[in-house]
Order: structure tokens, then sequence, then C-alpha cells
């Protein structure tokens, strides 16, 4: 039997996203989106819930130009369980991400350029942050 991995969110960024490459210079923008799913705390507040997104190469760039804090987006992707050793207590992480393969802007940008709150310039610098992943 087949199986299926897809994951459809509609929410806003909680803050700029973040562009680094990999050592094969390939483009990875991050950045995390919150949802409300309805759930009220005790003071009758909303509780979002926070994903992680990353997007690669050229979708990447994409993002990296045109997201900022609180734009709403339409992401559409899969679920990727990333584990590591953390290096100060030698513990065993963990945390599922999204692996976008779609993301499409659902508010214009000039409700950002009004605020004063611009899209932030994309300029690639391969050789000055990178990230240590297996490229895809």
């Amino acid at each position: 039997m087949s199986s299926l991995n897809k994951v459809s969110l509609i929410g806003r960024l909680g803050a700029d996203p973040e562009i680094t490459f990999t050592t094969k210079k390939k483009p990875v923008c991050k950045f995390s989106i919150a949802t409300d799913d309805g759930v009220k705390n005790e003071k009758g507040e909303s509780v979002p819930q926070w994903h992680k997104i990353v997007a690669w190469e050229d979708l990447a760039e994409t993002c990296a130009k045109y997201l900022v804090k609180g734009r709403q987006v339409y992401v559409e992707g899969r679920l990727k369980n990333e584990e590591w050793v953390d290096k100060e207590t030698s513990k065993k992480m963990r945390r599922t991400v999204i692996s976008a393969y779609s993301v499409r802007f659902l508010d214009s940008p000039k409700k950002y350029l009004e605020q004063d709150s611009q899209p932030p310039k994309f300029t690639p610098k391969p050789d000055t942050k990178q990230l240590v992943l297996d490229d895809l």
C-alpha cells in the first residue's frame, strides 16, 4: 500500500525569514508560521500552534526576498524529522519540520511597505554563512 506525507498550512510568519547556504552553496530559507486552531487559554486568548518551515534552492531565494514578519502564507510540503546530538549536553535532540515545496503569498506586500517594514533584500553570500546539512 502507498503512503502519503503531505502538509498544507495557512498562517503568518512570526519573524523575518533566515537564509543560509549548504556546504554545496544551495540556499536554504527557514521561517516559522503560526496557525490558530481555535484553542483558547484561561484568559480567553487564542493559543497559536507554531510550525518550522524549510524551503530550498529557488523557493528559498523567493521566500527570503518577499517574506517578512506578519505576512500570511499558504505552505505545502512534507513532514521531515530531524535528529542530532546537542554539543553542550550530549543529548539526542529531535524536531519535526515542514520541507516546503510550495509557498504562496496570501496578502499584499504593500501592507508591509506602508508600515515602514520592507521585505528584506536578498543578496546571496554563500561564503559567509553555511549549514552543515545533507544536500538533497
